[in-house]
């Protein structure tokens, strides 16, 4: 079974004056939640082989903690510039693009397209992702090319707030 996992970016400050959206950074609190949101990866005994990322620094900066505390190299973070704002359909895109010896795979994203992918995967997985909030999907298909919606089984639903930070 091929798995999907979901992660939105940790907490993130707000946006300063002169700064753009895209340039937040996360919180000391996010800083901290990344990486035990890795651990609650790890008891579930996965390792994702793949990290996909938006490149908002918040996004990136959690991708990276995730990857820094699973051991994972750098080269397992990949960036797909269309997270930073995307649509169900341009999740549908660029899952259907993954290799198909990849079987599990972690994506860093942003509200409110990572939760609608979610729900159009698994109906009713979620209300709204928080911030590092985890959320596993199974896959019925071997083949990534042909995933779409209602073809996920949901796994587990994580939130940081059940996590002593």
């Amino acid at each position: 079974m091929k798995t999907l996992v979901f992660m939105r970016h940790a907490r993130a400050v707000l946006q300063q004056p002169g700064q753009t959206d895209r340039e937040r950074s996360l919180t000391p609190r996010g800083r901290l939640e990344a990486p035990m949101m890795a651990h609650v990866l790890a008891r579930r005994e996965l390792r994702p082989e793949l990290i996909i990322s938006s490149p908002a620094e918040r996004a990136l900066a959690t991708a990276r903690l995730v990857a820094e505390e699973l051991m994972l190299a750098d080269r397992a973070i990949s960036l797909e510039t269309v997270l930073y704002k995307a649509s169900t359909d341009d999740y549908f895109e660029i899952v259907r693009r993954l290799s198909d010896g990849v079987q599990s795979v972690l994506v860093v994203g942003h509200n409110p397209g990572i939760t609608e992918f979610v729900n159009a995967l698994e109906p009713g997985a979620v209300g709204e992702m928080p911030p590092s909030g985890l959320v596993g999907i199974g896959m019925d298909s071997a083949r990534w090319s042909e995933v779409k919606g209602n073809c996920g089984k949901l796994l587990f639903v994580e939130h940081p707030k059940n996590l002593q930070v």
